[in-house]
């Protein structure tokens, strides 16, 4: 394989057991890729605060870090989805906006600093278009921390990504 070529293969969430294997095989031009994505704790949690999350991003910084002493790692996928922001409001439709805008920032700036402290390779945010009609909010169903573009519009991400 061309040296400026690189085969980019998925960890299958399971990032640790990786260690040596590209090396001890003599594989050349690999690069790990993880996903990480907070919301995965909302599903076994009661979350009323971002400690949790906090915790979450520590594992995974030493993970990558592991990992990475052998292959490059890539932070494939990340987003700012969580349940914390959408915790307060009357209803679906009805959200505390300032919470949510603060969490929201917190959780961006947070994961930032991991991509950044624990020497990934990159990292991509989630962007794929969910959602078709850009006018109407999507808090029913919390996709917009899911769109990269409606993160922006709203603010949620820093303006200094570095």
């Amino acid at each position: 394989m061309a040296p400026e070529k690189l085969i980019v293969f998925h960890d299958g969430f399971r990032l640790s057991r990786w260690k040596d294997f590209f090396v001890k095989n003599g594989m050349k031009n690999v690069m790990l890729d993880v996903h990480v994505y907070l919301w995965v704790l909302d599903g076994f949690l009661h979350l009323h605060n971002l400690l949790p999350y906090q915790l979450l991003l520590r594992f995974y910084e030493r993970q990558i870090r592991r990992a990475g002493r052998y292959t490059p790692v890539l932070v494939g996928e990340w987003c700012l989805c969580n349940r914390v922001a959408d915790r307060y409001g009357k209803s679906s439709y009805e959200k505390d906006e300032t919470w949510r805008k603060k969490v929201y920032r917190r959780v961006a700036r947070m994961q930032l600093k991991t991509w950044d402290d624990c020497n990934a390779a990159g990292s991509f945010y989630w962007n794929y278009q969910l959602y078709r009609d850009r006018q109407k909010p999507m808090y029913t169903t919390s996709l917009d921390s899911w769109d990269l573009c409606r993160c922006w519009s709203h603010g949620w991400m820093p303006k200094n990504m570095r």
